[in-house]
């Protein structure tokens, strides 16, 4: 029978598999019962028979703007001889059948609208294991600055930590050339034979003037014949940088070939692209939300669980005992019966959203838990106490008020972060559990099911994250005992 900790398995993925690539390259440089089951419930709640997505999906396209910089055009699919004026991602009416085939890296899936793609979206190959894109760079590093303001035991400023990284990599604290107003990207594609069997990591940094921003960056070497400069850092491997549009992509020295390769194909208008493994809700996401996270689940190494079971075991030995040697780790395999994980950040002054999207394999065992009336869904709401919107009261104004359209969610709830400090505690082995104070505020979160689709929207005001890192201070960090001062 299925258990909420399978859930729990698949979510935890999300997070161990950017510790597990960011371990790589830190080596290196270092499935729902049907649709008309679907049907059933939406009747049984009140709502419409149609599916959520249709409904969202009428409203995406009165909504849609069309974005400043779109790609040259190149048609995807052409429907009707209609022109197409950007690069567009064709997506199928659901009444249409639909011969769908899953391929293992790439899987077919089955688009919402057709929307415009903007030049980054044209540029990231469609088998990249992962991609982390952060829009309006500047201006969302400073919107996390704000929200982040008090709740750090210390002035801590992550636009200032950035900005320093990146002008010790290019050697210039102006940072010449560099859009820092433009979207940065970083994303990983598969293993090769060049690589030693690891995953290859590249960066999109956006430029104003590839000429000024290669003369005015001391690290940033002469090009070559192939317009290939090297930066050049003390006791450090070199990088390699090329021009890629209005982007410079830099990646890891010790693969040239690897990266003249990717530096061909970013540039070719007619490769598959991460569009098409993406929904056009997805793709406006990618566009707009200040930071957005894409993990291609179905290109996860075959020996994931392997490394992560090394790599936890080792953190247990290096805690003394605090953390837990664990169980069996079947988190790769799980992630395989996933088409893929996206995730947007929103960060503002009083409160971080966070939206998280994981879309099952039609068919898998997954897929069979993504539904309202699943085993996993009935633990989780006797876990945390979640509700029907309909049925939460007065509680739901306070859920709206940082979540909008949670009244459209199946479920709705909040969360109290102290529990994970009462959890940690457990986790010490001492056999004393600590008194943990509890928070005056928590965090709220809304829970939708979509055919095979799982999304779910989290909203942790400042408030809360004030109040559960002074409570981690006080339980977790060693005290100084103070020293009386003789005369």
């Amino acid at each position: 029978m299925f258990k909420f900790k399978d859930l729990r398995n698949i979510l935890t993925g999300i997070i161990l598999i950017f510790l597990f690539a960011a371990g790589v390259c830190a080596e290196q440089t270092e499935p729902l019962a049907g649709r008309e089951l679907l049907k059933i419930i939406r009747e049984l709640q009140g709502r419409s028979a149609r599916p959520a997505y249709e409904n969202r999906i009428q409203e995406m396209e009165q909504k849609q703007k069309v974005v400043e910089k779109v790609a040259e055009p190149q048609e995807i699919i052409e429907e009707k001889e209609e022109p197409v004026v950007a690069k567009e991602v064709e997506i199928k009416a659901e009444e249409e059948p639909v011969t769908e085939e899953i391929i293992e890296t790439t899987p077919a899936i089955e688009p919402a609208a057709t929307v415009a793609i903007d030049e980054v979206l044209s540029m990231i190959p469609a088998e990249s294991l992962f991609v982390v894109r952060a829009n309006s760079f500047e201006f969302s590093l400073n919107q996390l600055d704000e929200f982040l303001a008090g709740a750090m035991p210390m002035p801590f400023g992550v636009s200032m930590l950035i900005r320093n990284n990146l002008a010790m990599l290019l050697g210039s604290a102006d940072l010449q050339g560099v859009d820092m107003s433009g979207s940065f990207v970083v994303f990983a594609l598969p293993a090769s034979p060049e690589a030693t069997g690891e995953s290859l990591s590249f960066v999109l940094v956006p430029v104003t003037d590839y000429a000024v921003f290669v003369s005015g960056n001391a690290n940033i070497g002469e090009a070559d014949s192939e317009g290939i400069s090297k930066i050049t850092l003390a006791d450090k491997p070199p990088l390699l940088i090329k021009p890629a549009g209005d982007f410079a992509l830099i990646g890891l020295g010790q693969y040239g070939g690897k990266f003249i390769e990717t530096a061909k194909k970013i540039t070719d208008k007619s490769k598959a692209t991460i569009a098409s493994n993406l929904e056009a809700e997805q793709i406006n996401k990618a566009m707009n939300e200040p930071l957005w996270v894409f993990v291609n689940t179905q290109a996860v190494p075959e020996d994931f669980d392997d490394k992560l079971s090394e790599q936890m075991a080792a953190a247990a030995m290096m805690s003394g005992g605090m953390v837990p040697a664990g169980e069996e780790i079947n988190i790769g395999t799980k992630l395989k019966e996933l088409r893929f994980i996206s995730i947007a950040v929103n960060p503002k002054p009083n409160v971080l959203n966070i939206g998280i999207t994981a879309v099952a394999v039609e068919g898998s065992e997954t897929a069979g838990k993504f539904a309202a009336d699943s085993p996993a869904t009935l633990e989780f709401i006797e876990l945390t106490g979640a509700k029907k919107p309909a049925e939460t009261g007065a509680e739901m104004a306070s859920i709206t008020a940082l979540i909008a359209d949670a009244q459209q969610a199946d479920f709705v709830g909040t969360f109290n972060l102290m529990k994970l400090l009462e959890a940690a505690s457990a986790m010490t082995g001492t056999g004393e559990r600590p008194t943990i104070p509890q928070a005056t505020s928590s965090l709220v979160f809304a829970i939708k099911f979509d055919k095979d689709k799982l999304t779910a929207d989290i909203a942790l005001p400042k408030e809360h994250l004030i109040e559960f890192v002074m409570t981690a201070m006080t339980q977790f960090v060693p005290q100084v005992p103070q020293q009386e001062v003789g005369f």
